[in-house]
């Protein structure tokens, strides 16, 4: 599967935000110099894309914090780069990236400030939630 960059998510979301704002197909083409079936394209990849961070936000829904451990990074709202990255350090789990600190992930090649920081926001929303979860059973 193609990764995508920030540059394509941007143009995606735009899309996304001229289509619900009422534009068609052809004014958002033309504003942003793309032909109607790319656009078309550009809406759907969007749809696509948010329904799979929604069956990954609902994948974490009501799990404890030990249960949240053992998932896979990829149930993580995590960059394409941060997912790469880790996946090539073979660091599949939340439980493998948890203990490591920011001077250990930024040691990793291209896994720069703004990676670490993104990675353990992510782990810190699903963390969060969990505790949510067991809060509410108590």
């Amino acid at each position: 599967m193609k990764q995508t960059t920030e540059k394509d998510e941007a143009l995606r979301k735009m899309v996304w935000e001229m289509r619900r704002s009422g534009m068609t197909l052809a004014a958002i083409g033309k504003q942003i110099n793309r032909s109607k079936e790319d656009v078309r394209r550009l809406e759907f990849k969007h749809a696509r894309l948010e329904r799979e961070r929604e069956e990954r936000r609902a994948a974490l829904h009501g799990l404890t914090v030990p249960e949240l451990m053992h998932r896979s990074i990829l149930d993580l709202e995590l960059t394409a780069r941060a997912r790469n990255i880790l996946n090539q350090y073979r660091k599949y789990t939340i439980a493998e990236i948890m203990p490591m600190s920011d001077e250990e992930l930024l040691s990793f090649q291209n896994f720069g400030k703004v990676t670490v920081a993104a990675t353990r926001a992510a782990i810190d929303e699903a963390i969060a939630n969990a505790e949510k979860v067991e809060s509410n059973d108590h």
